[in-house]
């Protein structure tokens, strides 16, 4: 039997944890952006919106984006596995809270009511989408770290096995 002598690539945990840091920056600007074009919303004169609550709902997708941009300002600071998705548990809390107002509070009245009807499922499926995260961040949070640990056991169990086979 013919062994290669390339190895299975295994990423670089430095380049992990900078391209985390990246995109948790990346996010700080995006979300603060966000803010800024949600609060010029109303001066665009769409009649759905002129004809809604609209400024009523924009306190809470301000709330929601402020704790996304204090968790990813934690996550630049400190990194463990755990508290990135508590972190994401936390977000999603303020996410929820946002979305469940913007159904209650904001009346679409499109010209189409099938448009209607659909950005009302669409909203109510992230409603959904945001509890299935927080079953998913839950479950990350309790065994995620021991999930890691067996990945690690059983490479080096492999590591261990390439050594002692005979070439």
């Amino acid at each position: 039997m013919i062994q290669s002598n390339t190895a299975p690539r295994r990423s670089d945990p430095c380049l992990n944890r900078l391209s985390r840091k990246v995109g948790y920056f990346v996010t700080i600007i995006v979300t603060a952006v966000m803010i800024v074009v949600v609060r010029m919303v109303p001066d665009w004169n769409f009649k759905f919106i002129v004809d809604a609550q609209f400024e009523d709902w924009i306190p809470y997708f301000v709330l929601s984006c402020g704790a996304t941009i204090l968790a990813n300002m934690v996550l630049l600071g400190i990194d463990p596995y755990r508290l990135r998705h508590l972190m994401q548990i936390f977000t999603n809390i303020f996410s929820l809270i946002s979305l469940l107002a913007l159904i209650s509070i904001y009346p679409f009245h499109f010209e189409d009511d099938t448009l209607d009807k659909v950005v009302h499922i669409v909203l109510w499926l992230g409603v959904l989408g945001i509890c299935i995260s927080f079953l998913s961040d839950g479950v990350k949070v309790l065994i995620g770290e021991r999930e890691n640990d067996r990945k690690a056991k059983k490479e080096k169990e492999k590591s261990k096995l390439k050594r002692e086979m005979p070439i």
